[in-house]
């Protein structure tokens, strides 16, 4: 049986590759607690995979919050193992969410999947064998899939409603049109796939597709796409959605007619038998803490969800409760509202959100306002022009704004009555707020951020020590916390000394421009102090404390870094420059260079930079910073993982400085807190001496730190960085050179997202970290597919869902596996995830809740059940509901139930024969195979062979092959990498590596020291070489630049690694190729330095170890003499016979091949450009001769094979034509 047929596949065998419990590589269903999640993902992916088998259609239908994406995963993983050339496309509503597939991809194949098997993972890096190319249009997706150079893509299902151009969105015919476009798109896609399709497609939020007619251009366009019969995009699908039946069981059907033939008609489908024969839906069990006898319990839903009805009530104020009386009296009268049957849709009147004060239009462009998701979120409803004309009455009358009580009672909720004491959790501040009305989102974001800055501005006044607070305080409030009172009344002093005054000057990256706009009203003013600013009051007295935080040149900046240590170390000395005619210290960079420099880590630019040309001063006594003197203060557990954390990669603690220090200055109260000590403490201390005023704060912080906010941020960023890094952000874990830039455009306490915002990712880290924002407020656009559970457990309905369905897709997104609420109850039985519903007491809106939980309730356990049919979407003020609030769920431990379609299916409806994967040569195989014939090459000319340990600067570098040459006894180093390019691998079938031979040359700084014009000599001294060694390149790397491989010679080799493929790179080629580098790069070095250079290994810093393991010998097999094809040329060398293919490219064919894949600045000459080319492209070298530029083939002639000839060809073809592979990290950033 071929090993690409789809074999039945146990939960059993799932787990020999697949690991569901994170990290933990000797993970096994057979001995896991079958009720564990870990057991039902296992099951899950075994299920699928079986009914994909059988039916080519799976649907996973997992209650929210289970893991649908790892299992969806699983099934792609297992796909790739039995057949490495498939393909695969996931489909998802937008870009934040494609986003978070990529994410959760790379975290699968690290934490998850078990083995490097050159199939999934491969060798070079542990990464991914298929990169995934997000295309954001489907015609991006036809030009991608039609490149060849993939096997994973993903679009979005908003590409579908943006094939038409503006002009046409309107026509009668968009849906025809629509269909019409997208089925040429089908047509080139199945062209380009040989007819097939798609091996696999994956739907994500499948119910966005259970309207299977209706007139909308995204119903036409799918039809188009998804085609029919053996015009089909894909063998196979697999549909994800938590709620197939959203709104009725009618939705299964309609779902599925996209992606497979009936033989009747959509609406005389059976919808329980097409679940029953291609679902798998279980409800989720959170595992909690241990009883008694060690065992864990498990909690559904039901046992820690607890709704509250919040009724807001007018009070006092009898002008607004007449005010509301009257509209609803309207309401009734107004034919055009109520369509004179007294019944409304959930959530559609305006009214019941707010009082129609604001209406900015909401950008409906947006992918994530396709189709039914803008019809959530209302700009305008009925009752706007009621609404609007009555407010407008009122304020003529009264001179104010109509209170809305409702508002009230959601800040009692939000923001907290105290805020800088130690009081609860940090997560207990943060709040999920829906609403359905756009002008609500910002109206609610607005009062939180007021509530907010009268805290802020509490604590500043009392820290202020002025006379009367009380009356500073309420003129403040009346100012509306305005920059001229805080600076003329607040803080009026000017505490800046001359040099404190250069040293804070401000960068252009302080600086914003004084406008308001329409997102600064909504902002907090207490934030906005500490903001430097253009024009007159640009620098407030809390700008500037913040600038002493942050600047290098201040002293103070250094109480934000970590320890030196890491843990409690204090630092000793500092750098003074001298910049022109003065002496400038630095601080902060100098704590930088100081860890660095501790573990071998300054290798960058910037870093480098720290010290250079710096001169080393000793402080009077080391000096702590917040970071050393919070460690004394943690739980044993967080030291513990701190220390871990150091000895893993100090990388990782580099990371978390930065992020602590972006989220204390920029997105957090810390802020104000250190600008209210830094208050209290400069008074009392006149010292001229910077350092005795240092440690004059320091004794003040000392005594303030342990019941401080800093410390309660400091423990909670530590216990979630890792968690934030590897699920929230694309920040990778040790990546400390990347800045957090996304927090510091977080100063609020309270932000929205609505169709309206830019960058919502940033949201979607702030949330689920620490630090701000701490009230969420969204329209639907975050109801599904998002992520924000790591720091919340409260939700709030201020506008209520439109259905069941969409409430709990709200829900969901905090009740998820290993967040919050899953943390707490493995701490504590009673956790609980509170929901609520606030409503105007004794008004429609509590006709509206009323009716939606009673209905909810009805319909809660079908729909669990996926038994439940069509829900009545309109209030029926006829029948009120009495007793509603009976319906609140409330926890309840008894309220137990089956899953509705486990994952199991009868032996009978599998495959009657099993999976099979495909076999490939072993990492140690290949691993061996490569030592081998280095190990046999060095031996023979007398060489040394080492092998080297993994490090982050050099990941792929697995052994060093040190020449002597013998006249003049100079050193040649060169390191052998095994590298791998997924663009280049796809061009042919299975998994191709290349062997780098690489020779390190010069440093950037050796380089142009010893000549001013040292890269372009380089190049010229390379061009006089090239006939005698055309399988060496030379190449520059940019990122090296204070390294010795900044520029470098190399020499690159393909190897084929499945079956046994590795088997055609011979010993002969290798060794022909490796004696071509070590004589060029000797040359070459010489040539440039003149003899005051010879590298030898130790001047590498790279980890050796001698290769003592003796190894059986390797013996090339014999090849068979493959004739070089039509364009290719043998070349006679010293070294053996060389085959050559080259091609001319014209300057522009040049500058496109430059502008798709040249990194650097557009200023850089053409001839160094192909250096850094060189570096990027594999297996071709670039030069330039005459006015062209030429791109080259080299390979030793003896034994190549028709599979390496066919794949070089392609490659260079490809590169010619001027393709590229996206990469992924640069087409993330959402809409």
């Amino acid at each position: 049986m071929s090993s690409r047929e789809w074999g039945a596949l146990r939960p059993e065998e799932v787990s020999q590759w697949i690991t569901f419990e994170r990290g933990n590589a000797d993970w096994g269903y057979e001995s896991a607690n079958k009720t564990s999640m870990a057991a039902k993902q296992a099951e899950g992916v075994a299920g699928l995979w079986n009914r994909l088998a059988q039916y080519d259609l799976a649907l996973l239908a997992d209650e929210v919050g289970m893991g649908k994406t790892m299992q969806a995963l699983g099934v792609m993983a297992l796909l790739w193992k039995q057949n490495p050339d498939a393909k695969v496309l996931v489909m998802a509503p937008n870009r934040d969410i494609c986003t978070h597939w990529i994410r959760e991809y790379r975290g699968f194949l690290r934490e998850h999947y078990k083995e490097v098997d050159h199939l999934v993972r491969n060798l070079a890096d542990g990464g991914p064998v298929h990169e995934p190319q997000l295309c954001k249009r489907l015609p991006d997706l036809q030009e991608a899939v039609s490149s060849g150079t993939g096997h994973f893509y993903l679009t979005t299902i908003h590409a579908l409603s943006g094939l038409l151009p503006s002009d046409l969105k309107d026509s009668d015919d968009k849906q025809r049109l629509a269909e019409r476009t997208a089925r040429e798109i089908n047509r080139e896609i199945l062209r380009a796939l040989d007819g097939a399709g798609f091996d696999l497609i994956i739907i994500d939020e499948a119910h966005y597709f259970r309207k299977a007619g209706g007139g909308s251009q995204r119903v036409g366009a799918a039809r188009g796409f998804f085609g029919s019969g053996n015009k089909r995009l894909a063998k196979r699908a697999l549909l994800l959605t938590a709620t197939p039946s959203h709104s009725s069981l009618a939705d299964v059907p309609a779902i599925f007619s996209y992606f497979t033939d009936f033989e009747r008609d959509v609406d005389q489908q059976d919808a329980p038998e097409l679940l029953r024969k291609h679902a798998v839906r279980r409800l989720r069990m959170m595992e909690g803490a241990a009883d008694d006898s060690g065992q864990r319990r498990f909690h559904n839903k039901y046992s820690y969800r607890h709704e509250r009805a919040l009724p807001a009530d007018f009070g006092d104020d009898l002008n607004a409760e007449l005010f509301f009386a009257l509209y609803q009296k309207k309401l009734v009268e107004d034919a055009a509202v109520s369509g004179n049957n007294r019944r409304f849709m959930y959530g559609y009147l305006e009214g019941f959100e707010s009082v129609g004060v604001t209406d900015p239009t909401d950008n409906q462009d947006s992918e994530n306002n396709d189709d039914q998701v803008a019809a959530d979120s209302y700009t305008t409803a009925p009752d706007t022009q009621v609404l609007q004309a009555l407010t407008r009455e009122y304020h003529r009358r009264f001179s104010k704004y109509p209170a809305h009580p409702k508002y009230d009672k959601l800040l009692q909720q939000c923001v907290p009555q105290e805020l800088f004491s130690a009081g609860p959790d940090l997560h207990e501040y943060k709040h999920l707020i829906f609403v359905r009305r756009i002008p609500s989102v910002r109206e609610i974001t607005q009062r939180v951020n007021e509530a907010y800055d009268e805290l802020l501005a509490k604590k500043i006044v009392k820290a202020r020590g002025l006379p009367k607070p009380a009356t500073v305080l309420k003129d403040w409030r009346a100012s509306g916390w305005s920059r001229r009172f805080f600076s003329d009344v607040v803080a009026p002093s000017d505490r800046l000394t001359a040099e404190e005054r250069a040293q804070l000057s401000a960068d252009d990256e302080d600086i914003f421009e004084q406008k308001v706009t329409d997102e600064e009203k909504l902002s907090s003013r207490i934030a906005d102090l500490f903001v430097v600013k253009s024009g007159r009051l640009a620098r407030t007295d809390a700008a500037n404390v913040r600038l002493r935080f942050r600047k290098p040149e201040s002293l103070f900046s250094l109480f934000m870094e970590p320890a030196s240590d890491y843990l409690n170390g204090r630092y000793n000395t500092f750098q003074r420059k001298k910049v022109g005619k003065r002496e400038r210290d630095s601080f902060s960079d100098a704590a930088l260079a100081t860890r660095l420099q501790s573990h071998g880590r300054l290798t960058s630019d910037s870093e480098a930079g720290h010290v250079a040309g710096s001169g080393q001063q000793t402080y009077q006594s080391p000096l702590p910073t917040a970071w050393g003197l919070m460690f004394e203060l943690l739980p044993a557990a967080d030291q513990a993982l701190l220390a871990r954390w150091r000895a893993q990669d100090p990388g990782i603690l580099e990371n978390l400085g930065n992020y602590l220090k972006a989220g204390f200055l920029y997105a957090s109260p810390v802020m104000v807190e250190l600008y209210c000590w830094f208050t209290q403490f400069d008074p009392k201390n006149n010292s001229s001496n910077v350092q005795v005023r240092y440690r004059a704060f320091i004794k003040l912080a000392k005594r303030e730190l342990p019941n401080s906010l800093m410390f309660q941020y400091f423990v909670s960023a530590i216990r979630t960085f890792e968690s934030l890094c590897e699920k929230i952000t694309d920040h990778r874990f040790a990546d400390w050179e990347k800045p957090w830039s996304e927090l510091t455009s977080l100063q609020n306490p309270a932000w929205f997202a609505s169709g309206e915002t830019s960058n919502r990712q940033r949201l979607i880290l702030g949330f689920n970290s620490p630090f701000y924002p701490n009230v969420l407020v969204a329209t639907s656009v975050f109801q599904e597919g998002v992520n924000l559970h790591l720091q919340c457990r409260k939700v709030h309905h201020y506008g209520i869902a439109w259905t069941p369905g969409d409430n709990e897709q709200r829900v969901g997104r905090v009740d998820r596996l290993f967040g919050c609420v899953n943390h707490r109850l493995q701490q504590q039985e009673n956790t609980e995830l509170a929901i609520h519903y606030p409503y105007l007491n004794r008004s429609f809106d509590q006709e509206q809740v009323a009716s939606f939980i009673r209905m909810k309730h009805d319909v809660e356990g079908k729909m669990d059940a996926c038994r439940h049919h069509d829900t009545d979407r309109q209030i029926d003020l006829a029948n009120a509901v009495e007793g509603w609030e009976d319906f609140l769920r409330r926890p309840d431990q008894g309220n137990t139930f089956a899953d509705p379609y486990p994952a199991h299916l009868d032996p009978a409806q599998c495959p009657a024969f099993d999976y099979l994967p495909v076999q490939s040569a072993s990492t140690e195989e290949l691993t061996n195979y490569l030592r081998g014939h280095l190990h046999e090459i060095s031996r023979l000319h007398e060489h040394d062979f080492y092998r080297l340990e993994r490090s982050e600067q050099h990941p792929a570098a697995q052994f060093l092959l040190e020449a002597t040459l013998p006249q003049s006894q100079r050193r040649q180093p060169i390191v052998a990498e095994l590298r791998y390019s997924s663009e280049l691998s796809a061009l042919v079938s299975g998994t191709v590596y290349y062997l780098s031979l690489i020779s390190p040359l010069a440093t950037r700084a050796a380089l142009n020291a010893n000549h001013q014009e040292g890269l372009a000599r380089a190049a010229r001294r390379f061009k006089a070489q090239r006939e005698e060694f055309p399988l060496v390149k030379l190449a520059l790397d940019k990122d090296k630049a204070n390294s010795h491989f900044y520029l470098t010679a190399r020499a690159d080799l393909p190897l084929f690694a499945l079956d046994d493929g590795h088997k055609m790179l011979s010993r002969q080629e290798i060794e022909q190729a490796y004696h071509q580098l070590f004589e060029f790069a000797d040359r070459m070095e010489i040539r440039l330095f003149a003899h005051e250079q010879d590298l030898h290994k130790d001047d590498l810093e790279l980890a050796l170890s001698e290769d003592e393991k003796v190894l059986p010998a390797v013996e090339d097999e014999f090849m068979p003499t493959v004739r070089l094809r039509r364009g290719w040329c043998r070349q006679q060398t010293p070294f053996g016979a060389t085959g050559l293919k080259e091609e001319y490219l014209t300057r522009s064919d040049f500058h496109a091949i430059r502008a798709l894949r040249f990194e650097g600045r557009e200023s850089v000459p053409d001839n160094l450009a192909v250096l850094s080319l060189n570096n990027s492209v594999p297996l071709l070298q670039f030069y330039p001769r005459g006015n062209h530029v030429v791109v080259q083939l080299a390979f030793p002639h003896g034994d190549i094979q028709e599979s390496e000839q066919k794949l070089l060809i392609r490659w260079m073809e490809h590169v010619s034509n001027n393709r590229v592979t996206q990469s992924t990290d640069g087409v993330l950033e959402p809409a």
